[in-house]
C-alpha cells in the first residue's frame, strides 16, 4: 500500500498536469478555434510522450518477431543409424523425465560441439526488449550450426511501474528446442 501511494504521489501529478494547463490555456483563450486547437493538442503530445517508449517497444518487439525469431540452421550434420531410434526418433535428446528433458545429450557433444546460451536483457536499449539465443557450435571450426532466437519485451516505464505482475510477452511462446532446432541441425544420414 506504501509503494502505491508513493507512485500516485508523482505520477497522477504527471498525468494531470496537461490536463490542468489544457483547462487554464482554454480558458484563457478568447478564440474559439484556438480552444479547440489547444484543448486537442496539449493533450495529446502529452500524453504521446509519456507512453512513447511503450508504443516504440511493441513496434520493435512485433518487428523482432517476425523478422529475427525461431530457429535459423546454418549447416546440419549427418549422424549415422546409432543416433537414432527404430521409430525414426533422436536418440540424442534426453527424454522426458530425465534432469535435462529435451536437451542434446552430452555424448552428441563430446563428439565436437557445443551449446551456447546468450542472454542479453538490454537488447534493445532503453524499450526493455531482450534477446536469448541458443546456439550450436562445432568446435572445430568454431562454425555455429544453427540457433534459436527468443525475444522477450516486459512493456513500457508506466507499464512497469503501475503493474503488479509485469511478466512480458515472449516470442516465439515456447522453445522447444527438442524440436525446433536439434533435429534439424543433425539430421539422419541417408545409407
Amino acid at each position: 500500500m506504501f509503494l502505491e501511494i508513493i507512485f500516485f504521489a508523482w505520477f497522477l501529478p504527471l498525468v494531470a498536469l496537461p490536463l490542468a494547463i489544457t483547462c487554464f490555456l482554454v480558458y484563457k483563450s478568447k478564440n474559439i478555434i484556438v480552444k479547440i486547437i489547444l484543448g486537442i493538442l496539449i493533450p495529446s503530445v502529452s500524453y504521446s510522450l509519456i507512453f512513447a517508449d511503450e508504443y516504440n517497444g511493441r513496434e520493435k518487439f512485433s518487428e523482432l518477431c517476425e523478422t529475427q525469431s525461431g530457429a535459423h540452421i546454418y549447416k546440419t550434420i549427418e549422424l549415422g543409424p546409432e543416433y537414432w531410434s527404430e521409430e525414426g526418433n533422436p536418440t540424442f535428446i534426453y527424454p522426458k523425465g530425465h534432469r535435462k528433458n529435451g536437451d542434446i545429450t552430452d555424448e552428441l557433444l563430446e563428439l565436437g560441439y557445443s551449446k551456447e546460451r546468450i542472454q542479453n536483457d538490454n537488447f534493445v536499449s532503453g524499450l526493455n526488449i531482450s534477446e536469448l539465443t541458443i546456439r550450436i557450435v562445432e568446435k572445430s571450426s568454431n562454425t555455429t550450426l544453427g540457433e534459436f532466437k527468443r525475444y522477450g519485451y516486459k512493456g513500457g516505464w508506466v507499464n512497469n511501474i503501475t503493474g503488479y505482475h509485469v511478466t512480458g510477452k515472449y516470442c516465439p511462446q515456447f522453445m522447444y528446442l527438442s524440436k525446433n532446432l536439434y533435429p534439424k541441425i543433425f539430421v539422419k544420414r541417408a545409407d
